[in-house]
């Protein structure tokens, strides 16, 4: 069964590629569209020694193994992610933390009829610039 882990990870990835079907084909084309601009981008450290050759790799393994094998040259502890965002399920509201332990048939909350939302997690500075009008300059605040 699918641990939560999994699930934030599912989805990190699909926001991350900006890629929201299933189709092999297309996140085989995002993951080359991607390591390409990580390659080409001077403020990203990956994929700099030599670049990698993502036209060979037309599957999502052969490009998970490019991934992995760069993800092997950075001293990184595996399985420390941080998201940016959160799992809620809506009513009775309850957050979903990605627990690599726990399986999705384990929260009653979710199974076997729940379903989730993914809410953003925003700075409360940035949730003040989103609140900030252009018209005539003057902030907007909502107390």
């Amino acid at each position: 069964m699918t641990t939560l882990y999994q699930i934030y990870q599912s989805i990190g990835c699909h926001m991350y590629l900006e890629v929201y079907s299933s189709d092999p084909a297309q996140w085989a084309s995002a993951l080359q569209e991607k390591i390409s601009q990580l390659a080409a981008d001077a403020a990203v450290l990956c994929f700099k020694d030599e670049q990698p050759d993502t036209s060979t790799a037309a599957t999502i393994e052969g490009l998970g193994d490019i991934i992995s094998n760069e993800l092997a040259s950075f001293d990184l502890e595996q399985g420390k992610l941080q998201f940016d965002f959160e799992l809620v399920s809506p009513y009775p509201k309850y957050t979903v933390h990605p627990d690599e332990k726990l399986s999705v048939d384990q929260v009653p909350q979710l199974w076997p009829n729940g379903s989730l939302l993914v809410e953003a997690l925003v700075e409360e500075e940035e949730m003040m610039m989103m609140l900030t009008t252009t018209n005539n300059d003057l902030p907007v605040r909502i107390k």
